[in-house]
């Protein structure tokens, strides 16, 4: 059985039994840290400055999950583990939500709700297009995601569409790398996992004709 094949037969058995474990699992542990946002917002509780703490939250877990989201693929072929590509597409779409988030509450907060405002903004600033674009190239990702979609595009069609994965996460490294100040450590680690995640996605081809 193909690759192809689990996930479309595991979600059609996700479709008879339900919401399956790992997509619950994914989905509860992943909106955690927003119930904790939001407790601390109601409570005032994020600091002197709340919006850019709402931001830089929202935006590390988002940059977080993306990665652990390009992390399954490489997992799966080091171990042989199949299941775990039933962790993905949630993790993707839980990383596209806080995206969503940091994006709305630049714009609802940090911009005022000005539309307008927000857009000059953007075209003023180098990395908040960076961020934009990465945000722009995580929708198709996120409307494609389903079993229904990857069925009429074919695998290959939808593996190729899903590789605008690795350069959206990219630009949100470089993103949160150029917004930081005197600290960039953490774009910096980011930086060298998906480095690594991309370099063994590179080699592996030539590790297996060499092991032949």
């Amino acid at each position: 059985m193909s690759i192809f094949d689990f996930i479309i037969r595991r979600h059609q058995r996700r479709r008879a039994n339900g919401i399956t474990f790992p997509e619950w699992f994914v989905v509860l542990n992943g909106c955690l840290p927003l119930v904790m946002l939001a407790y601390d917002a109601r409570y005032h509780r994020l600091g002197p400055d709340p919006i850019h703490n709402a931001l830089h939250t929202t935006g590390t877990i988002g940059l977080f999950l993306l990665v652990a989201t390009l992390a399954v693929t490489p997992l799966q072929l080091m171990t042989g583990w199949n299941g775990i590509l039933l962790y993905r597409r949630s993790l993707g779409l839980v990383a596209f939500l806080y995206s969503l988030l940091h994006i709305g509450i630049y714009v609802a907060h940090d911009q005022a709700g000005i539309l307008r405002t927000a857009w000059n903004e953007v075209l003023t600033r180098r990395y908040l297009q960076i961020g934009a674009i990465s945000f722009a190239l995580l929708i198709p990702l996120a409307l494609t995601s389903t079993p229904t979609m990857i069925r009429r595009l074919g695998f290959g069609r939808w593996k190729a569409v899903h590789r605008l994965s690795y350069l959206a996460t990219v630009l949100a490294i470089l993103h949160q790398y150029m917004q930081a100040k005197a600290n960039v450590s953490q774009p910096l680690i980011f930086a060298v996992i998906v480095s690594t995640l991309l370099g063994y996605r590179l080699v592996r081809p030539f590790m297996k004709s060499m092991s032949r």
